[in-house]
């Protein structure tokens, strides 16, 4: 009797602590399941905050936290379908979509309703939609969220604050986003970059020995640059597509291609620069070494080149415009 009871003893223990160590594994995965995909979300809209904030001088640690708390970090039915992560009502551009909502009548009583909401082709057309509402106002008051500008708000709390009953009926919308802003660290996207224009550049280069580094976008331009060292490719020749001019600090850079991946350097890092020749030839996105002898070109394949050079350059144009709309956002590091 004695060792069925010990029996019984040792198997609830060892019941009990399977159910111990399944528990503390759950409690301790879960959260980082979640806060992997949070970061996510936030590395998503981030450097968009920053272009955005800039252009309308609001705070991007703001808009981040709105969009977090208004979309439920992009969980919401209207934020999946209708990349709407500000609750914006109406249309946009004519697009909308259609949503039953919970609404408070004159007296306070909380009824149902469908209710259309603004459909944005992007997740940078409703962040601008939503910037616009707080740089320019209502329809009776264009100073209405005055109190957010950079201009009157010195802090990014005294932007929340504003927004308190105003934005929102919740008397504590700002201490909400406070509460995001800090513990995610969004003051990072408040931060002013330098600005960058672009223009399409066809030459090639050869990369010096020296530690320099190269760069997933111009430094300080935008949030969460990366780099990498330039040392595996010292004294190689790689095509440049593409020449940004900064407005502070390095002011020439270029865009390199090495390997598969593209990266801009500054222009420090370059031996030299030259424009394309004939004993350059182009394949596949990389540059081979000039041949020791060119053989004469006829007046058919001078042409042929003159048209595949046209064809390149207005690529290229196309390429640089795409690249100055969505990289003018930024870094800590300077070069």
């Amino acid at each position: 009797m004695v060792a069925k009871d010990s029996f019984k003893h040792i198997g609830k223990q060892l019941l009990l602590g399977l159910l111990v160590i399944i528990t503390v594994i759950g409690w301790l995965g879960t959260p980082r399941v979640a806060a992997s995909t949070q970061t996510k979300f936030i590395s998503k809209l981030g450097p968009k905050a920053v272009t955005v904030s800039q252009k309308y001088k609001l705070y991007g640690s703001v808009m981040v936290a709105q969009a977090i708390v208004e979309s439920g970090w992009g969980k919401s039915t209207l934020s999946k379908n209708a990349k709407n992560y500000y609750g914006m009502k109406g249309s946009y551009h004519g697009q909308s979509t259609t949503l039953r909502t919970a609404e408070y009548s004159a007296n306070g009583t909380l009824y149902y309703t469908n209710a259309k909401f603004r459909k944005y082709p992007s997740i940078k057309a409703s962040m601008t939609d939503n910037a616009k509402k707080l740089r320019y106002g209502t329809t009776w008051d264009k100073n209405y969220y005055s109190g957010t500008w950079r201009a009157n708000a010195k802090t990014y709390q005294q932007a929340t604050s504003a927004l308190s009953l105003r934005y929102s009926t919740n008397a504590s919308y700002g201490k909400q986003l406070n509460q995001i802003i800090s513990a995610w660290n969004l003051q990072k996207y408040d931060k002013k970059f330098a600005v960058a224009t672009y223009d399409a550049y066809n030459a090639y280069t050869i990369m010096k020995s020296s530690n320099h580094r190269l760069y997933s976008h111009i430094v300080n331009t935008q949030a969460n640059i990366t780099s990498r060292t330039t040392q595996p490719y010292a004294n190689q020749i790689v095509a440049i597509d593409m020449k940004g001019t900064k407005t502070t600090g390095t002011k020439t850079w270029y865009r390199v291609k090495v390997g598969n991946q593209k990266g801009w350097l500054a222009k420090s890092a370059v031996m030299h620069t030259s424009k394309l020749k004939a004993n350059v030839i182009a394949a596949h996105n990389k540059l081979l070494k000039p041949a020791v002898k060119v053989q004469a070109k006829t007046s058919e394949s001078s042409s042929q080149d003159s048209t595949s050079t046209s064809s390149s350059s207005q690529s290229a144009k196309t390429e640089a415009a795409t690249t100055s709309e969505t990289s003018t956002t930024t870094a800590t590091t300077q070069e």
